[in-house]
């Protein structure tokens, strides 16, 4: 059987940002003899400030193919989790073709970016002379009306918005990418990061050889063999939890009309001093195995982290917390996490109809199950090796929110889960 899909990827940890780009960029295309459709490039912010120079390499050997990436937590490839570095991964196939776009302003007007980088992603379709390429495209105006009557899923929206710590602008943003390509599509990613949990630090999205802040990328996924999608996470709900009684965006500040902090303090079995130690960062130490959780339109839970106890009694969340509804207690460990990448990739393969030949996927796991995962980081690409088998190339990274709508009902921002998509060798 025909190679549908080639992948290939290099990595260079070079202090000099325009070596490291042409090094990395070697790397990817050695053993690609075919033309490349479109590069992912996620990096650390070792070449914050150096970005001209980090693409300037990348450009000079790559030429100017569609990319799109953003800075991570870390990076997931076939040979494990990459920090420090930058990480190039071309994808060449003549079935599947990525058209990518930017939106600014995400924290002004999130709608109105995750509309823009969703609608500039599409214009690149006749841009580039491909809609005759793209199944379907030529008798799809950029409509809602137009996209949503396809019921295949061979059509998906991978995107890296900037989050945390304005959580709240990803779920907005994705609500403006459904404005454009409607609600019947998968919108998957992950929201662009920092390593080792560096709220201070910057995050960075990158579109066509270029770094942004403040925005959300698009990329718009059109197949002619199946591809699939799974969502999952390793915690269960334990019945216990408070209710919001006054919040705004990702900020609680109080459950159950007493401050945040006391009730989440009481649930937790510590103090609320406790919890606001280290800058607020001491409540990591109980919610990255105990996030609270929000319930779906399917009345399946969905795990909100706690990230921050603030000086003023309120809980900081990494997603959007609403007014009147519950919270409920979820628990899990490193095995849980591992045991929900396995049911993410294998609710890949259901949804791509399970295919008998995999030629890759892409996973995007929360950076606190990076956190959680301790010396066993990057063990999301072994699970998955050994469901897939272990000559599937499998890339991704550690996120700071993942983006996981579905048309089944799941939210649109997500923590804590594994998100996939699966690229079969198999023809629709």
């Amino acid at each position: 059987m025909d190679q549908l899909v080639k992948f290939g990827y290099g990595i260079s940890g070079n202090d000099n940002a325009y070596k490291a780009g042409r090094e990395a960029a070697e790397d990817a295309i050695k053993g690609i003899d075919e033309e490349i459709e479109f590069a992912f490039i996620f990096s650390s912010q070792k070449y914050e400030n150096k970005w001209d120079s980090l693409f300037k390499g990348i450009r000079e050997v790559l030429g100017e193919i569609p990319n799109a990436g953003c800075t991570t937590g870390g990076t997931l490839l076939p040979s494990g989790l990459v920090t420090e570095k930058v990480a190039v991964i071309v994808i060449s196939s003549k079935q599947i073709s990525i058209f990518s776009g930017i939106g600014k302003n995400i924290r002004e007007n999130p709608r109105k970016a995750g509309s823009d980088a969703i609608h500039m992603a599409l214009k690149e379709i006749d841009k580039k002379g491909k809609r005759e390429r793209v199944a379907g495209m030529r008798y799809l105006s950029l409509t809602r009306k137009g996209l949503t009557a396809l019921k295949a899923i061979n059509y998906a929206v991978i995107t890296f918005p900037e989050g945390i710590p304005h959580a709240g602008t990803e779920d907005e943003a994705v609500e403006g990418i459904k404005d454009i390509i409607g609600a019947s599509m998968p919108i998957i990613g992950g929201t662009s990061g920092r390593e080792n949990l560096e709220f201070d630090k910057k995050a960075y999205q990158f579109c066509n050889y270029k770094a942004y802040q403040d925005s959300i990328v698009c990329c718009f996924v059109s197949s002619s063999i199946k591809i699939g999608i799974g969502i999952a996470h390793g915690f269960k709900y334990t019945k216990r939890g408070a209710f919001i009684t006054k919040a705004k965006g990702n900020i609680v500040q109080e459950f159950d009309d007493k401050p945040a902090v006391d009730v989440v303090a009481e649930i937790y079995g510590t103090t609320p001093d406790e919890l606001k130690s280290d800058k607020g960062k001491g409540i990591l130490k109980y919610s990255i195995q105990k996030p609270f959780c929000m319930v779906d339109l399917e009345g399946k839970f969905w795990p909100r982290s706690p990230i921050n106890a603030l000086a003023d009694g309120s809980i900081q969340y990494a997603c959007p917390m609403k007014e009147g509804e519950g919270a409920g207690l979820m628990e899990g460990n490193p095995e849980t996490v591992l045991d929900a990448v396995g049911g993410s990739i294998k609710k890949a393969l259901k949804s791509a109809g399970n295919p008998e030949k995999i030629e890759g996927a892409i996973i995007f796991s929360c950076d606190y199950n990076h956190i959680m995962l301790g010396e066993n980081a990057g063990n999301e690409i072994t699970v998955a090796k050994k469901v897939l088998g272990s000559d599937v190339p499998i890339i991704g990274f550690y996120t700071w929110a993942e983006e996981g709508f579905t048309p089944n009902g799941t939210p649109n921002v997500l923590n804590q889960t594994i998100v996939s998509i699966l690229i079969s060798g198999e023809r629709i």
